[in-house]
């Protein structure tokens, strides 16, 4: 995802209703990739197949860069794999063609739709949310809060791979859109608009002019499906 946005382009437009995948932005990302696969060989084929696990692969001295991790994978190495001290490190995303940019979920707490304990959901979420249970919260997932003031806390600052998570969310692009069909472009699995045209892209190297003139048309008729 972050390729896009680090080379300036958006996936749709700020209403949500207009795919904006074909573009030169996204050709541009897509040759990125491409040349990463197929002419420096620094990815390995198998990026887009189910069960690549590139984390696995990283522990075990098989690759050298992981791309993009999740913030709580610092937890996991600082707790699981002590063995591994000195032989990792966080970085912030590499400067694109026009930005910085990450991939940051947008996870919230809220009410089930249709249950009959409301006022006790509310209590409980307001419970979550105070400061020192949101630091609890943050110190056992190892993910960033929303809360500033966790944020602030020296738990945030007392190892370099905090420092470098807390820097990046300067640059962290969320991953929520406009249009409720975002979740179903961005599905993991072949079926999924923006899958398939990566892997038809990238994998199986059919023309780019192709790849983007279908996915333009499949997003854009999955996005009018819905009504904003």
């Amino acid at each position: 995802m972050a390729y896009l946005w680090q080379a300036g382009g958006e996936y749709m437009t700020e209403d949500g209703e207009t795919a904006t995948i074909d573009t030169p932005e996204m050709r541009q990302s897509l040759q990125f990739m491409y040349d990463h696969l197929w002419t420096h060989e620094t990815m390995p084929m198998e990026i887009m197949e189910k069960g690549h696990a590139p984390m696995d692969m990283f522990r075990a001295g098989q690759v050298a860069i992981v791309g993009q991790v999740s913030d709580s994978e610092g937890l996991t190495f600082d707790r699981d794999f002590p063995e591994m001290e000195g032989q990792w490190a966080f970085a912030v995303p590499a400067q694109g063609p026009v930005n910085r940019s990450s991939y940051s979920g947008a996870g919230y707490w809220g009410v089930l739709h249709g249950t009959q304990l409301v006022d006790e959901c509310v209590s409980y979420i307001e419970f979550l949310s105070r400061d020192e249970n949101m630091q609890e919260i943050t110190e056992y997932i190892g993910r960033v809060s929303p809360n500033k003031k966790v944020m602030a806390s020296p738990y945030w600052s007392d190892r370099p791979w905090k420092v470098a998570i807390v820097e990046t969310l300067e640059h962290a692009h969320t991953s929520q859109h406009p249009s409720p069909a975002w979740g179903k472009l961005t599905a993991t699995e072949p079926g999924a608009v923006l899958y398939d045209m990566y892997y038809e892209a990238l994998i199986q190297q059919q023309p780019f002019d192709e790849v983007l003139a279908r996915a333009q048309a499949r997003a854009q008729e999955e996005m009018d499906k819905i009504e904003i």
